[in-house]
């Protein structure tokens, strides 16, 4: 049989599972080389806190990091830490008493810097999939509320991006450890911090890391490793997916909210410089709690003057429409990115705000901020909180209401009117949350619930403030009220309409590739992942 080029080859091994790939490599000489190229492509870091099974991982990493004919196959890297089913209620009562008080996973720390090695990284994932079991209740006092409080993914976080940057050293790395080991109050505990050359030979060349997606990200890990990201300038893909400590209280106070307030509105300083943001082509910020209007975040803010000029992808999860600017920000950003504007846009559980009720007057400040060219550009705060206004009064009589006149057809409107021209791909929408950033959802009729969402913000209740209800029961108080209502909910589900028909108007006068590519996921939803990079 003539041997077909490896890139054919490549094209007919791709559909195969890892089994079958495996299998391949010893079916024939000229498949070899596609074979092992598709089966080291993606591999993963994990630890699940079963004693037993701790080193598996750890072992297989090590192994691909010091093997010179695989490691440059390596193109995607997910790093997870998953807890065991031994930490869960159901499986507690029989493995507690097989499990150390504090369980470090040392097979796992000390393979993670072997990170390094994959020169032709392309794409990292660091995943806490356990801050969402974490949840459920878990022993106290174990290893698994250190995870979610910070001091674990702050290391993993620390090493995996100064492994990207070439700015990883085993001094640090030492250091960093001994940190988390007395976070945990395990003084007598030692985790091993010998590393062979391939490690700790210096490195200078960070290298060309397009994605990076952080899953899980705990609010109060602290972290100022996202400056160094600048030398890292071929990011394009940035999802993060945030979370609060599960037996942490959620409360209006400001002072119990610092992690929550200080994470968004610094977005623009750490994840999201100019230098990062005028590179990236998608950008996903999901939050498990609502966010934008407080803990408050102003798009505006970042690379301020310019914004996201090349974004062709935006995916938001739990963030609150309360401004026109914000409807303005989205149909501008993109106009630098070959396409004239956004291709793909998904809104999760994010409603609009229509009423506040808070302790005094919101916020009227202006704030003057420079950009990279020398202007100065004046935002305005008004209609946002400050600490003032948050804070909760001793007596409730004394709070004042809020309203903001935002609907959806204030905002679709004027997306219909320009953002169709690019626009490929719009899924919005609320659904429970599964393992991707970017679920199969279905679209939705407008008049679907959970769709066209509406919120308003209670600072008298407590822990959880924001109340999902739109304004019919006060509107039903005044005269013809119904009637006004069902009115302005007739012209959102009639704006919703008029802008996914605009872009299947679009779709169908573009030509058939366009079509394929995208046409049927107005219709019929979306794959998991994101097709744009």
């Amino acid at each position: 049989m003539a041997k077909l080029p490896n890139e054919i080859y490549r094209q007919i091994l791709s559909p195969l599972d890892l089994g079958t790939l495996q299998a391949c490599r010893l079916a024939s000489r000229p498949i070899n080389q596609p074979a092992t190229e598709l089966l080291f492509r993606h591999i993963s870091l994990s630890v699940e806190f079963a004693p037993a099974h701790m080193a598996t991982s750890s072992l297989n990493f090590i192994q691909i990091a010091t093997a010179s004919h695989l490691r440059p196959l390596v193109r995607e890297i997910a790093i997870k830490t998953v807890p065991s089913v031994a930490f869960t209620h159901k499986g507690l009562q029989g493995a507690a008493h097989n499990i150390p008080q504090h369980v470090v996973p040392e097979p796992f720390l000390h393979a993670l810097p072997f990170l390094r090695a994959f020169t032709g990284l392309k794409s990292l994932e660091v995943s806490f999939d356990g801050a969402t079991a974490g949840r459920t209740g878990l022993i106290t006092g174990v290893w698994i509320p250190v995870h979610l409080s910070g001091p674990f993914a702050g290391l993993v976080v620390d090493t995996c991006l100064r492994c990207l940057i070439g700015e990883w050293s085993c001094s640090r790395q030492v250091r960093l450890q001994n940190e988390l080991l007395r976070a945990i109050q395990a003084i007598d505990c030692e985790l091993s911090a010998e590393w062979p050359p391939l490690v700790t030979a210096p490195h200078t060349d960070p290298m060309e890391v397009t994605t990076l997606t952080i899953k899980g990200q705990p609010l109060s890990m602290q972290t100022e490793l996202p400056e160094m990201l600048l030398s890292c300038k071929s990011l394009m893909n940035l999802q993060l997916q945030l979370v609060s400590p599960g037996w942490e209280t959620w409360h209006n106070l400001p002072r119990q909210l610092g992690d929550r307030f200080d994470i968004f509105q610094n977005l623009p300083k750490t994840w999201l410089l100019p230098a990062i943001a005028q590179n990236l082509r998608v950008l996903s910020l999901v939050y498990e709690h609502y966010w934008g209007w407080t803990p408050k975040m102003d798009f505006r803010t970042v690379n301020p003057g310019i914004g996201l000029p090349n974004l062709r992808v935006l995916s938001l999860g739990c963030y609150v429409f309360s401004h026109e600017w914000q409807a303005d920000w989205i149909a501008s950003l993109g106009r630098q990115n070959g396409h004239g504007g956004l291709e793909e846009l998904y809104l999760k559980d994010c409603p609009i705000m229509w009423e506040a009720r808070v302790h005094s007057s919101l916020d009227e400040s202006i704030t003057e901020l420079p950009t990279t060219n020398g202007d100065v550009v004046r935002i305005s705060n008004e209609g946002y909180p400050d600490d003032r206004s948050l804070l909760l009064p001793d007596d409730l009589s004394s709070t004042i209401e809020v309203s903001f006149p935002l609907r959806w057809s204030h905002v679709l409107d004027p997306w219909a009117s320009t953002m169709p021209s690019t626009l490929k791909r719009f899924v919005m929408g609320s659904d429970p949350w599964g393992e991707g950033l970017y679920e199969q959802w279905q679209q939705l009729p407008a008049n679907s619930p959970g769709l066209l969402q509406y919120v308003h913000f209670n600072i008298g209740l407590d822990p959880e403030p924001w109340i999902e209800q739109d304004d019919r029961r006060r509107l039903i108080m005044d005269i013809n009220g119904l009637d006004k209502y069902n009115t302005a909910r007739k012209s959102d589900y009639d704006s919703y309409d008029n802008f996914v028909d605009a872009i299947k108007r679009r779709l169908q006068s573009s030509n058939g590739s366009d079509e394929e590519k995208a046409g049927n996921v107005i219709s019929e939803g979306i794959s998991e992942g994101c097709g744009t990079s």
